[in-house]
């Protein structure tokens, strides 16, 4: 799974969108999906996302991340990955 934020400002905060890519391609969260908080551009953030029932989409699942330390929680597993700030 691919998470990327799309958008043209994203400090002092987040104005944009969140996309998934996974086993159907990139798809655009609806916002009530999830939430974004500890979101401090180019250092921290993260993300809670709730799967609806939707089986297009991932399931459900938190990202935190650290700098450019990524740790996901997703269906009892914990992966632990690479964060990029590109603008």
């Amino acid at each position: 799974m691919s998470i990327q934020f799309v958008g043209r400002d994203f400090s002092p905060e987040f104005q944009g969108m969140i996309e998934l890519s996974g086993k159907t391609g990139p798809r655009a969260v609806p916002p009530e999906t999830y939430t974004l908080s500890n979101y401090i551009y180019r250092k921290s953030l993260r993300l809670t996302f709730v799967n609806p029932g939707d089986a297009s989409l991932p399931p459900s699942f938190t990202l935190t991340v650290s700098g450019e330390q990524a740790t996901l929680e997703t269906e009892g597993k914990i992966l632990v990955g690479r964060f990029s700030w590109e603008s």
